[in-house]
């Protein structure tokens, strides 16, 4: 799977960064995982878009369709998104994003 990823810069400052890592919780429990070597440069008070591939383990799977059955669906489930970029050879910008899901407007998945 992808995840798309906007990432805003609040400073004047522009940010170079040379790689990403994310990682995925869905209701309190790992999903998934993801990196990226794509290089990218974002201007002071600026945002770019980025997509991420991620990797879903079996017991990953196993363990949300058992937490599935105990309630309806997804949608309302917290989440939350921990990721990096890497700016330089000991510089990182780290950063997490919580809310719950809403399947509402998804294209399916």
């Amino acid at each position: 799977m992808e995840v798309k990823l906007r990432a805003q810069n609040p400073n004047q400052e522009a940010l170079d960064f040379k790689g990403l890592a994310l990682d995925l919780s869905i209701n309190g429990q790992p999903f998934a995982s993801g990196v990226s070597s794509q290089h990218g440069h974002i201007e002071g008070y600026g945002e770019q878009v980025f997509t991420v591939p991620m990797s879903v383990s079996a017991l990953a799977i196993l363990r949300q369709a058992y937490g599935m059955s105990r309630t309806a669906s997804l949608e309302g489930m917290p989440y939350r998104l921990r990721g990096k970029l890497a700016t330089g050879p000991l510089g990182v910008v780290r950063f997490e994003e919580k809310g719950r899901l809403d399947m509402a407007g998804s294209d399916g998945m």
